[in-house]
């Protein structure tokens, strides 16, 4: 068990400091231990626990570090007669940040330490790590596995009268049958949950449930119903992280549709107030592209700096689309030996990282180089499609008024 945080720390070994990662092994061993103790064992745990926290007090403190101090804690006072079931929301809370982290294999680690409390496990908090550890598995790409955990959840949140964790496997349900390819059965079933929960007065499940009817209507290429979608669950959500990732899909979707004004727009909105470091790197990357789409050269060597000063603290995914929209840029700008440049540099760090599917992008754009594709048409910054919505325009105005009203 906990593999992953081991690999981990052998891993920043060779290139800096594992010492966090190890002392995640170490708390979560103590965790497994105080979750099945028996009363012969309060000595030992109490001695394993002091020396896990001598260890933790030896780490810089970081977000990591904290969170694992509270899973010692709870360990701790779980090895000294209290509730085993305690241990779960520190767990969870821990988990949830590994996923921010992209970290998803130390993710579904943590929250199948928090599953093997069983019994231990009240009804509620079993429905919270069944959605937990379902959503990773999604964002794993383990879908059947997904889609069994989502049944279970659903299954015991009805028992216990949890209409909201209800409707959130119902969500993720839906979520997995578009992953799966099944793109109108996907629409289908957030458009009976939207229904459902705004019946209800559910106004976190009516926001999800758009805001994957709009990814969904955008990958079937209805970005105009996809913004209209995107921006209604934007303004139901009530956490700003949630409201940040509509506002950076709806980018997308006025990207995608050559609406650049109100694409800029929603990115600069969305970037005015991150709610992670990771999410500000993913915007600013979105606003490199658009820049270099819409020919501003400006904006682009701007954002290439901004972004350059920052690499050092990406995650390996961000830097390798990094390398790839320079590469694009400066295709576009008609730089084609500094394009090259930039896409070998992307294969070589994904082949480093594993990064399968950023490794096919670049040997793609640098293919497309080497046939002579190699310069998309500069975009003007005003184009606009002819997009018949009135809907549309209305969310276009909006973002406009949001950004004036935030001085950005």
């Amino acid at each position: 068990m906990h593999e992953a945080f081991l690999e981990r720390a052998s891993a920043q070994d060779s290139n800096g400091d594992g010492s966090a990662a190890l002392g995640a092994f170490l708390t979560l061993r103590l965790a497994d231990r105080a979750g099945i103790h028996v009363a012969d064992d309060a000595d030992a745990i109490a001695y394993q626990a002091r020396a896990t926290r001598d260890f933790l007090s030896s780490l810089q403190s970081t977000t990591e570090v904290i969170h694992l101090f509270e899973i010692a804690r709870i360990a701790d006072a779980v090895g000294h007669g209290a509730s085993r079931h305690l241990l779960c929301a520190p767990l969870l809370a821990f988990a949830y940040w590994l996923e921010q982290e992209l970290r998803l294999t130390e993710a579904l680690d943590v929250v199948d330490t928090a599953h093997r409390l069983g019994e231990q496990l009240r009804t509620p908090d079993l429905v919270a790590v069944q959605l937990q550890r379902a959503r990773i598995l999604r964002m794993l790409g383990r879908l059947p596995e997904a889609r069994s955990t989502y049944v279970a959840a659903r299954s015991l949140a009805q028992q216990v009268g949890d209409a909201h964790a209800v409707y959130l496997s119902r969500v993720g349900d839906a979520i997995v049958t578009r992953q799966l390819g099944n793109l109108p059965g996907s629409e289908a079933a957030l458009r009976e949950i939207v229904a459902d929960a705004s019946r209800d007065g559910d106004r976190d499940a009516e926001a999800r449930a758009r805001h994957d009817l709009g990814v969904a209507l955008a990958q079937q290429e209805n970005h105009g119903l996809a913004a209209v979608e995107l921006f209604a669950a934007f303004t139901l959500y009530d956490r700003r992280s949630y409201k940040l990732r509509a506002l950076s899909d709806l980018g997308e979707s006025f990207k995608s549709m050559s609406w650049y004004r109100a694409a800029e727009d929603a990115f600069r909105l969305a970037l005015a107030d991150p709610a992670t470091p990771q999410m500000r790197t993913l915007t600013m990357l979105e606003l490199l592209d658009l820049s270099s789409l819409t020919g501003n050269r400006v904006a682009f060597e701007s954002w290439r700096r901004t972004l350059h000063a920052a690499r050092a603290t990406m995650h390996p995914e961000a830097a390798v689309d990094l390398e790839i929209k320079l590469g694009v840029g400066h295709g576009r700008f008609g730089e084609f030996a500094m394009a090259r440049r930039h896409f070998r540099a992307a294969m070589h760090h994904a082949k480093a990282h594993r990064l399968h599917a950023y490794m096919f992008r670049a040997e793609e754009q640098l293919g497309a180089l080497d046939a002579g594709n190699d310069r998309e048409p500069l975009a003007a910054a005003t184009r606009e499609p002819a997009e018949t919505d009135p809907r549309v325009g209305e969310v276009a105005d909006r973002l406009v008024e949001l950004r004036t009203s935030a001085a950005l």
